[in-house]
């Protein structure tokens, strides 16, 4: 009985001291802070249907995938098995997983009930990217959730390189997130973290794998992954907790229609009819996540970032730092970014001049010189009384045709973008700042110090020697108070700004 005793008492320490890491990890995600801020106006992911994709575990001889749904946890949700799972059998991975996603009390959204449960293969087979020897097969079946959470990486040769483009299709066509972890070790997988349009996710501490994998003249190697961090002690929960945060983002932009404002088109809708805001659109979601990610950590947990690209080795052409993308998940640098609303260019907005907030988004559905998009888009930032810093995101897609008919053309362009910042003070001399150009990458980023008094201007625009086109990207930006100018943001909330003169810079 003294034995029992004692492992009880252990069992109790336990669960105290992961019920204290639980609150350290929503104290460093910001999660905390806003929920303090919004009050009962905190989103939870109430109404976003998810997806759950595991790989196998073994149990008893057999293989399964399904989270415990047994678990408190879980209770009042509906976990779905759409791969047909032997019965009974439960993974382990998969209910921590589950926990950290949209579990009742270790998720930052709880409020996510309708969960289905895919096997690996089953996703990549019949049940949902219909992968086929050959190639010729029909297109991904069309689904209603919004996020789907891969916490497994793995090889499918030779049909890795199709496996990516269905991926990357459906994150373009249906808005449909995919956030994907790394490995855990030093040398990443194909699947899923190569596809170009996902969010990969990494751990704060840095060990996990670093950059893409080389497959063929699409997929490359040399691209940024991870995209961000997340304190967590493996990929796994990392990637959870960043689906989780998604899932409260994608929530809130629907319950804010008045957040998404594009002259021409303020929402779309999938294959399922889903109608998707703006705001919310996953392009939307991965520029507000990477914009307000922190460069610089002080966190409860162990790891901290505290050498973001100091030394050029960790310097990506796009702006980033090779270990850490754009630094780690803080929620509530994001959904101030999508609460701030959509804030169009002085070229598709006339009227409002291209002025904008110090924090904001702005979705281009139309953007390249063709069909009578504009080629240039243009946002005048504000006029700061405090040394700052800008955190700007500029995201598009990797193009694939997609369906035709029956069939899936997986035909893949992608176009580029650059992007870049001026100092527009003296409106006839406008000086160049920094610029992100790089050419093997969908995602263009500034991390850049503003002078006090100065007025600057954002301008995304195609490159020389690009064909024109049709195709829209998302742009998410950030001014955090910097008074000291260490690179620190040094407290939350605005640097005392207010807006400057139109234009464009000459």
């Amino acid at each position: 009985m003294h034995a029992g005793m004692r492992s009880r008492g252990l069992a109790a320490a336990l669960l105290l001291a992961l019920s204290a890491a639980q609150a350290e990890y929503r104290v460093d995600i910001g999660w905390t802070q806003l929920a303090a801020e919004l009050g009962d106006d905190l989103p939870d992911g109430s109404g976003v249907g998810v997806v759950q994709v595991e790989g196998p575990a073994e149990v008893e001889g057999r293989q399964t995938w399904l989270p415990d749904l047994e678990h408190r946890e879980f209770t009042g949700k509906t976990i779905t098995d759409a791969s047909g799972a032997p019965p009974g059998l439960f993974s382990g991975h998969a209910t921590g997983v589950g926990r950290n996603f949209y579990g009742n009390r270790s998720s930052i959204a709880p409020g996510i009930e309708v969960v289905a449960s895919f096997s690996a293969e089953g996703w990549l087979g019949n049940d949902y990217l219909r992968v086929a020897p050959g190639g010729a097969a029909q297109p991904p079946r069309a689904r209603s959730e919004r996020i789907a959470n891969h916490s497994w990486v793995g090889n499918a040769a030779p049909l890795e390189s199709e496996i990516l483009r269905r991926m990357d299709w459906v994150i373009q066509r249906d808005d449909f997130l995919q956030l994907v972890g790394l490995t855990n070790g030093t040398t990443n997988r194909p699947l899923m973290g190569n596809a170009w349009n996902v969010i990969a996710v990494g751990r704060t501490d840095g060990r996990h794998g670093q950059g893409s994998v080389a497959l063929d003249d699409v997929y490359t190697g040399g691209r940024v992954r991870p995209h961000l961090v997340v304190p967590a002690p493996n990929t796994s929960q990392a990637t959870a907790r960043a689906s989780a945060a998604a899932a409260l983002l994608v929530q809130a932009a629907a319950d804010h229609p008045e957040w998404s404002a594009d002259p021409v088109s303020s929402e779309g809708s999938s294959r399922a009819g889903i109608t998707i805001p703006n705001a919310g659109r996953a392009l939307v979601i991965r520029a507000a996540l990477m914009a307000g990610a922190q460069r610089y950590t002080v966190n409860a947990t162990e790891a901290d970032i505290r050498d973001y690209r100091a030394l050029p080795v960790h310097r990506s052409a796009n702006g980033l730092d090779t270990r850490y993308g754009a630094g780690q998940l803080n929620v509530r640098n994001s959904w101030r970014i999508l609460s701030a609303g959509e804030q169009n260019s002085a070229e598709d907005d006339p009227q409002g001049q291209g002025i904008v907030g110090s924090e904001g988004f702005d979705y281009d559905p139309h953007f390249g010189g063709a069909g009578g998009s504009n080629a240039i888009a243009s946002y005048r930032l504000p006029v700061c009384e405090l040394q700052s810093l800008l955190a700007v995101t500029l995201n598009w897609n990797l193009r694939i045709v997609g369906s035709s008919g029956i069939l899936f053309d997986s035909s893949a362009n992608l176009h580029m973008l650059d992007l870049e910042l001026f100092d527009v003070t003296d409106p006839g001399n406008p000086v160049l700042l920094q610029a992100s150009t790089a050419r093997n990458d969908n995602s263009q980023n500034l991390w850049v110090p503003l002078a006090p008094g100065r007025e600057h201007l954002i301008r995304v625009s195609r490159p020389d020697g690009e064909p024109p086109f049709d195709w829209p990207f998302a742009i998410a930006w950030r001014i955090a108070p910097d008074p000291d100018g260490d690179g620190v943001p040094d407290s939350p909330g605005f640097s005392r700004c207010s807006a400057g003169r139109p234009g464009p810079p000459g």
